[in-house]
C-alpha cells in the first residue's frame, strides 16, 4: 500500500512555545535495512522518514542520534530528534522481509507516517511501495534531494543482482557483480543477492534542520542556501537553539 505524501512525510513536529523562539523545519531519517541473500534475496527497506515543523527554545540543547544502516539480513537502526524516533528499515529476505520504517523485500511492512510496504522482492521506499524486484522510490525533502529509496531484490532463478537504494530503488541486471549498498546518510536499503551470499548494507540516516535567515543555532555542518540556514547532522551530535 502506497502512503500519500502527507502520510509518508508525517508532519509530527512537537510545537514548543517560548519567548524569542524561532520556527524550524526538519528531516529525520533512520538507517536503511540490509539486503537478503540465498535464492532471491529481497532488497532492504528504507529507514523511517519523518519531517515537520516546530518552535525552537533558544539555548536549549536537542540531542540527535543518527541510525546506522543494517548489514545483510538485519534491520537499520533508529534515528532520534526532539522526542521523535524514526524506525530503521526492515531487512530483505528470501521468504518474509523484516518490518521497519519501510518494509524489507518479500512483503515486509512499513510504519504508517514513516514509510511504505514491500510488495514483492524489492524493499519499500520512503516515497512509495516497491514494485516486483524494484525497490520503492525515495522522497524529496525541502532541499530538493530525494532520500530513502528501497533496495532492489535479486531475481532468482535468473540470478540478476540488485542495487542499494539511494535516490530511487531499482533492480539490477548484472550477474557477475555484487549488489550495492545504500548511500551513506541517504537512508536507503541494501540490494539483495542470490549468488554470493553478500547482500548490500543499508545506508545510514541523517537529520537536517533549516530555518529562514542568518544562523541562530549551532551544531552539525552549517550551510546556507536560498535565504535559509541549514544544519546537517551525518553523525550523532547536539543541536543548540
Amino acid at each position: 500500500m502506497q502512503l500519500s505524501r502527507l502520510a509518508a512525510v508525517g508532519v509530527l513536529g512537537r510545537h514548543i512555545h517560548g519567548g524569542n523562539g524561532y520556527s524550524i523545519e526538519f528531516l529525520l531519517l533512520a538507517g536503511g535495512g540490509g539486503g537478503g541473500n540465498y535464492y532471491a534475496g529481497g532488497g532492504g527497506g528504507a529507514g523511517g522518514y519523518i519531517s515537520g515543523v516546530f518552535e525552537i527554545v533558544p539555548n536549549k540543547v536537542y540531542p540527535i542520534v543518527i541510525g546506522g544502516g543494517g548489514g545483510g539480513v538485519s534491520n537499520g537502526t533508529a534515528s532520534t530528534f526532539n522526542e521523535l524516533t524514526a524506525i530503521g528499515g526492515g531487512y530483505g529476505n528470501s521468504s518474509t522481509g523484516g518490518n521497519g520504517g519501510s518494509g524489507g523485500g518479500y512483503n515486509g511492512s512499513g510504519t504508517v507516517g514513516q514509510g511504505n510496504n514491500s510488495v514483492g522482492g524489492g524493499g519499500g521506499g520512503a516515497g512509495a511501495a516497491s514494485a516486483g524486484y524494484t525497490g520503492g522510490a525515495a522522497l524529496a525533502w525541502l532541499d530538493g534531494i530525494a532520500r530513502g529509496g528501497g533496495g532492489g531484490g535479486a531475481n532468482y532463478p535468473n540470478y540478476t543482482l540488485s542495487y542499494g537504494g539511494n535516490g530511487a530503488g531499482y533492480s539490477g541486471v548484472r550477474d557477475t557483480s555484487f549488489p550495492s549498498s545504500g548511500w551513506g546518510n541517504y537512508g536507503g536499503g541494501g540490494g539483495g543477492d542470490s549468488m554470493h551470499s553478500a547482500p548490500g548494507a543499508g545506508g545510514s540516516g541523517v537529520v537536517i534542520i533549516r530555518y529562514f535567515g542568518d544562523q541562530r543555532g549551532s551544531g552539525g555542518t552549517v550551510t546556507s542556501s536560498g535565504g535559509y540556514t541549514y544544519h546537517t547532522f551525518n553523525g550523532s551530535d547536539n543541536f543548540t537553539g
